[in-house]
């Protein structure tokens, strides 16, 4: 089946910061993979990583938003009642934030940098829907994307190499924040310290007083 993630990295805000706005909470319980359904962690450079496992035994269920994730599938909870846009501009005030997708199922890849609550650039691959070739990306990127981009287009001319350009997203992703979602590549994660984190219990009405 392969990974079906959604991570956010943070700079600019403090981790409380950030779970409240996802309504999310430790639970004190660590783990040296992000094999949980949700974790955080801190980075270095000051970034704070939000990992979600989207899978079918985990319902769909993520306090991220991200491109598709309003598709209902059963068993699957419904997403955050705010929108994608709306979810990073919040996140990314005053701070910075990069939101990657990885779905090896549909061979998804996805990445964005949002900073004070404007979208910066923009990278995205979806061979499974949209053919191989598919390649869309938008906004100014820090340097290093054009060196991933050209290498990764070389190296897709080689049959033997595999989807080359799902490598794109996750590759300026992992140049930035020292985090890449399945760990390959980059001599593991960048810690072993991952909090496992739940929901924030659902807010009461004024009147639910007695709850």
């Amino acid at each position: 089946m392969g990974f079906h993630v959604v991570y956010a990295t943070v700079k600019g805000k403090s981790p409380e910061e950030i779970l409240s706005l996802l309504r999310l909470e430790g639970t004190g319980e660590i783990e040296e993979f992000p094999d949980s359904h949700v974790v955080g962690a801190r980075l270095r450079g000051g970034w704070y990583l939000v990992n979600v496992m989207t899978s079918m035994s985990n319902q769909y269920w993520s306090p991220l938003r991200y491109p598709g994730d309003n598709y209902i599938f059963p068993g699957k909870a419904p997403p955050p009642a705010i929108s994608m846009t709306d979810q990073l501009r919040a996140m990314s005030e005053k701070a910075e934030v990069i939101l990657g997708v990885a779905e090896e199922s549909s061979m998804q890849s996805f990445a964005t940098c949002w900073r004070n609550r404007q979208e910066v650039w923009m990278v995205n691959h979806e061979s499974g829907n949209r053919g191989r070739e598919h390649f869309e990306f938008t906004g100014e990127f820090p340097p290093q994307f054009q060196q991933i981009k050209e290498d990764c287009f070389r190296r897709d001319q080689d049959p033997r190499s595999g989807d080359m350009l799902f490598e794109i997203p996750t590759l300026l992703v992992l140049s930035l924040t020292g985090f890449r979602y399945d760990g390959n590549n980059a001599g593991g994660h960048p810690t072993e310290e991952f909090e496992t984190l739940k929901p924030l219990p659902p807010q009461r009405k004024w009147w639910q007083f007695w709850k």
